[in-house]
């Protein structure tokens, strides 16, 4: 519309159809990509959470498991 105003068409005519069918089509599939990233990231972001929290769960049960063994190896020694 701005490069017939320039021309001094007064951009009176309407866009191509099928540049504006192409445009529409491609407004769509950028959306459609959009909506496609932003659920991968989702979903990489709850892995990651996932993940996370198994880590902890681990590290707690290795602390845990080292203090039992500490407990067990000064009970023998106070037994010995």
């Amino acid at each position: 519309a701005e490069e017939a105003a320039a021309a001094g068409d007064g951009g009176a005519e309407e866009p191509d159809t099928s540049v504006r069918d192409r445009l529409a089509a491609d407004g769509a599939n950028a959306r459609q990509t959009e909506m496609e990233a932003r659920l991968q990231v989702r979903t990489h972001e709850e892995r990651v959470k996932g993940l996370a929290g198994r880590a902890d769960a681990l590290d707690r049960g290795a602390r845990a498991e080292r203090e039992a063994r500490a407990r067990a190896e000064r009970r023998r020694a106070r037994l010995r």
